[in-house]
């Protein structure tokens, strides 16, 4: 969570993966016991058969437009987006999906 991407598995009804779909994320900690995630609009989807997919770009750009997010908020998005986007193209995110599955089973 500290790349500021929340992961999401979807499967089918036959409980095969479908595809890993990336939010990218602003986290605030309110208390030691609550984490608040505030979506930064930009998604990576990496299907089973390791196809990539960047959504929502538009709509990041709309909030700025709108000024719903800051300057700070759509830079960091961006960059947040290219760091994972680093790892998936080098081959890397087998082991970010095995470090996000660590901590999700409180390992």
């Amino acid at each position: 969570m500290n790349d500021g991407i929340k992961v999401s598995k979807f499967y089918s009804k036959d409980q095969k993966l479908v595809c890993h779909y990336c939010d990218v994320v602003e986290i605030a900690r309110p208390d030691e016991h609550s984490y608040i995630f505030i979506d930064l609009l930009v998604d990576v989807v990496v299907q089973a058969d390791g196809f990539v997919k960047i959504i929502d770009l538009d709509e990041l750009a709309e909030a700025l437009g709108k000024r719903l997010v800051t300057e700070a908020q759509t830079s960091g998005a961006l960059i947040k987006c290219d760091k994972l986007l680093k790892i998936i193209y080098n081959g890397g995110f087998g082991q970010y999906i095995q470090r996000f599955d660590t901590i999700i089973r409180g390992g």
